[in-house]
């Protein structure tokens, strides 16, 4: 009836740019941080679309800061990824727009506040496109976690964008991806 042998399922490819497909992984430990943050849903592609910038991603949650009297590094931007887009679907997708602060906020209907727990995690460096980092957490989840002995925490994969402004514009300048690890043993 309905199975389907797993040979024959269409499975996505993980790819990583070659020579680079291994490199670059490191073990880092994350400082546990306070943010306010933003939910987005849909595909993370729409997120990296020419329609949306650093600052219509962002833009409220400074805001929402500077109202509060909050103070925030804007060079460093976080992104909580919530689903698999794999095997989510597009509309369902769930994405934190985060910014770290030094202190209580209000909530709104629109944002909320949570605290980012300390934790190990894997981490890899991106200067290309969002479809990298994509690639990156699959292969994490696929090759490198069963080779170097740790499984994945219950907390979702984030990003941490580094950005500066050129010009007067918020640009994304690099992305570290990171997976939070617990120990096999």
């Amino acid at each position: 009836g309905d199975y389907q042998d797993w040979d024959e399922l269409e499975r996505p490819a993980i790819r990583l740019s070659d020579p680079h497909r291994k490199a670059g992984f490191r073990i880092e430990s994350f400082s546990g941080r306070r943010v306010i943050f933003r939910r987005l849903r849909g595909p993370y592609s729409k997120l990296s679309s020419a329609g949306m910038d650093v600052e219509d991603i962002w833009g409220p949650l400074f805001e929402h800061a500077e109202a509060q009297g909050l103070s925030y590094d804007l060079e460093q931007l976080i992104g909580i990824c919530h689903d698999d887009p794999y095997v989510t679907d597009e509309d369902k997708i769930r994405f934190d727009a985060c910014l770290a602060v030094d202190g209580f906020s209000e909530t709104t209907d629109q944002i909320g506040q949570r605290f980012l727990p300390e934790s190990d995690c894997v981490v890899r460096r991106h200067f290309n496109g969002f479809e990298e980092i994509e690639n990156t957490f699959a292969f994490i989840g696929v090759e490198w976690l069963p080779a170097k002995g740790y499984l994945l925490q219950t907390r979702p994969p984030f990003e941490v964008y580094q950005c500066q402004r050129i010009q007067g514009q918020l640009v994304r300048i690099s992305t570290d991806a990171f997976v939070p690890l617990q120990s096999a043993q």
